[in-house]
């Protein structure tokens, strides 16, 4: 158990700092000959885990607007500005950590051993890692990155042919695994410190296929060989060949510097509080009633607001008329030091489900089981009770019964999944939400609302006040790596904020 803690804060200490960019090579092991898989695996799992549970994390709330600037202090205007260019190298240190990081550290795990289970397992947390690269900027290196030498200047290959060249990968591997090997890697994501953190690669099965099916909508979405994955997304539906609980890293984090969850270490410990809550999102609970809005937010303490939840239009930070002298006036974020960083949510993994079950198999009854199951998952992660999630399901606007049409609930299943992925996995829901349009953007923007608020639909996301993208726009990707961009010959032009990854239309 000290290993594994030892590993973990150092590695986090690592993910905290800048470090320099060479997607080919691993500063961090040197000459690491004599180091088994059995220590690497978790550090991979810790630059992959960690750098999502932080950066993603971040990025991910503002632009789907769980979150915003705390008007008191300016850590992260740009963001909620969309102030946002190559130089502010935002993808820098998630490079840096993926490549430099967990994915040299995946190879070489992958090189270590012959045990076919260690080997899968390594391999669902590649596909994970590239996934989300290719959600984040688009295009990304690879089928040329990692090889060292004799490859420094690979070529960015397109997001569609990653995420079939993934969903290749995974049926390889997958297919090689031995039934009779158990995992002998330690493990933080299926692992227990109970069990000496060995692994369940019956639960990296389940994984996988949740990220099958996560990859498969989204090349449906994309018109990429639409009706062979609709079949592929309706036979893996109906399997239920999935993972129970979440998917998530928990190195049993303390309160304790460099030992506590990422999020935390960067927001609360380092940085003073930046976020508040962001208007759509309050504007949807307390509509409906949620008492889940307790668990990520505090109740405002100040003016008109106090004893209230309340939400900052967004983009208004430091624009005139919106200036406050104090966080009290919005509600702002709560922070947990040991909450683990969740990879894929029982509550996301049904509400997939709920949409193949409506949408491509017509059947009504499936579909409102694994939408309500999503719900109630959601409420059992934040420690609410049955009962609680059951007279919210009994509410006219959230009960998949009330809706009158198969429209209106895959509506209210996207509305509940945005929800369910706040404080959980923020970086998912503003690609759930590019995939969906939904929330669906507001016809008037800041500007308008606060000239007229019956002008504003409680839930719609709002474009800022302040919009340094320009009107009516919001960022849709991030800009590639600038230190790669800068140095390799093979990097193509960076892309607008607005131009959409391919699934994304």
């Amino acid at each position: 158990m000290k290993k594994i803690l030892l590993l973990t804060s150092v590695v986090l200490a690592v993910l905290s700092g800048c470090g320099s960019l060479d997607i080919n090579e691993d500063p961090n092991h040197p000459g690491d000959s004599n180091v088994s898989a059995d220590i690497v695996m978790p550090s991979a799992q810790t630059y992959i885990a960690g750098t999502y549970g932080d950066l993603f994390y971040n990025l991910g709330g503002f632009f789907v607007q769980y979150f915003d600037q705390n008007p008191t202090a300016n850590q992260y205007n740009n963001l909620t500005w969309y102030n946002i260019t190559p130089d502010e190298n935002l993808t820098d240190r998630i490079y840096a950590n993926y490549y430099s990081g967990g994915l040299m550290d995946i190879k070489k795990v992958q090189e270590k051993t012959k045990n076919t289970a260690d080997i899968y397992a390594a391999e669902v947390m590649r596909v994970f890692a590239f996934q989300t690269l290719v959600d984040l900027t688009g295009e990304t290196p690879y089928s040329e990155a990692l090889q060292g030498s004799a490859k420094q200047m690979p070529k960015y290959d397109d997001g569609k042919d990653i995420y079939l060249g993934l969903l290749r990968e995974l049926d390889s591997v997958e297919a090689k695994i031995n039934p009779e090997e158990a995992m002998e890697c330690k493990d933080l994501i299926t692992g227990t410190s109970a069990g000496s953190w060995k692994g369940d690669v019956s639960k990296w099965k389940g994984f996988a296929n949740a990220l099958r099916l996560r990859m498969y909508l989204r090349l449906i979405q994309g018109g990429v060989d639409a009706a062979s994955y609709t079949e592929k997304a309706k036979t893996l539906v109906q399997s239920g060949a999935f993972f129970s609980g979440n998917i998530e890293y928990n190195p049993e984090f303390k309160d304790e510097k460099d030992k506590s969850n990422p999020w935390y270490e960067t927001n609360k410990r380092q940085l003073a509080p930046n976020h508040v809550a962001a208007m759509p999102i309050i504007s949807y609970m307390t509509g409906t009633n949620d008492p889940r809005i307790s668990y990520s937010f505090e109740m405002a303490t100040m003016g008109d607001n106090a004893g209230k939840y309340a939400g900052l239009l967004p983009g208004t930070h430091a624009e005139k008329g919106f200036t406050y002298d104090n966080i009290g006036y919005f509600s702002a974020l709560k922070y947990y030091v040991t909450k683990p960083v969740e990879l894929f949510t029982q509550a996301e993994l049904q509400f997939l489900k709920a949409e193949v079950y409506a949408k491509y198999l017509s059947d009504d009854a499936s579909a409102k089981a694994a939408y309500e199951a999503g719900v109630k998952a959601d409420f059992s992660t934040r420690g609410y009770k049955e009962a609680d999630a059951d007279a919210f399901l009994a509410q006219s606007a959230t009960s998949w019964d009330a809706q009158g049409s198969t429209d209106a609930k895959l509506h209210l299943l996207y509305m509940q999944k945005w929800v369910a992925l706040l404080y959980m996995d923020p970086f998912e829901a503003w690609s759930e939400q590019r995939r969906t349009n939904v929330p669906e953007w507001n016809k008037t923007d800041a500007r308008g609302i606060a000239a007229d608020a019956t002008t504003y639909t409680a839930g719609n996301l709002i474009y800022p006040y302040r919009n340094d993208l320009g009107k009516d726009v919001a960022p849709v990707r991030l800009f590639y790596c600038t230190a790669s961009i800068n140095v390799n010959k093979n990097a193509p032009k960076q892309p607008a904020l607005t131009v959409p990854v391919f699934w994304d239309k």
